[in-house]
């Protein structure tokens, strides 16, 4: 029963001529009934706004869990492309150094085939070309760069290369021989020298596949 209803029905109780005590009587059941439904209007407010406080709670739950959620994937994110980072910046660095390796002992060989070739060229027929001597020298000034390269890559290669490939280091030069370009068989102990490094490069590059995780070369003798 609404308001105006209810009031309706008060003006007409007032006119009629009943006892007062059905009056008071039912009065007192629309007045019970008025605050049952208020006190169910008002049980129902209070639940509702107690779901809604508990969404809002939950909704601020939901953002500081999406929020610690959000950090932790970009901390992980930067810590992968970091390492990724480092991975590829080590691999290079490990190339670079192989490469270094490798090119100064093919710059020995190099050396020892032209230091061969100029002094067999000295005692024969053309060992009054002014030319010769010129070649020397900068054989020799080569040779000496040749030796900083490779003292410079030693140096860092223990950092960076396996400890296979690390141990060859010495015997590159504990295997050579000095050569006595006077002597009558300078030519073989070029040659000596010559395949003593061709070994070394060989073994040096069969270490450094390995190291890169590649297979072996299938050759039965060097290059």
């Amino acid at each position: 029963m609404d308001t105006q209803t209810m009031l309706r029905f008060f003006a007409w109780l007032a006119g009629c001529s009943i006892p007062t005590g059905v009056v008071l009587y039912v009065v007192n059941r629309l007045a019970t009934g008025v605050s049952e439904r208020i006190t169910n209007a008002a049980d129902a407010y209070v639940g509702e706004r107690a779901k809604l406080l508990a969404q809002f709670h939950n909704l601020d739950k939901l953002v500081e869990q999406t929020e610690k959620l959000t950090a932790t994937t970009e901390t992980i994110k930067a810590e992968i492309q970091h390492k990724a980072w480092e991975t590829q910046t080590t691999l290079t660095l490990k190339r670079d150094i192989y490469t270094r390796l490798l090119e100064s002992i093919g710059q020995m060989i190099e050396d020892q085939q032209e230091s061969k070739f100029l002094e067999a060229m000295r005692r024969n027929q053309f060992r009054d070309m002014p030319e010769l001597v010129e070649k020397h020298r900068t054989s020799a000034e080569r040779l000496e760069e040749t030796m900083r390269k490779w003292n410079r890559a030693v140096d860092v290669a223990p950092i960076l290369i396996s400890d296979e490939a690390y141990a060859m280091l010495p015997t590159v030069f504990l295997g050579l021989i000095q050569v006595n370009f006077n002597g009558a068989v300078f030519s073989q102990e070029c040659d000596r020298n010559i395949e003593h490094l061709k070994m070394c490069r060989y073994r040096l590059q069969q270490a450094a596949r390995t190291d890169f995780g590649m297979t072996t070369l299938a050759l039965d003798n060097p290059l």
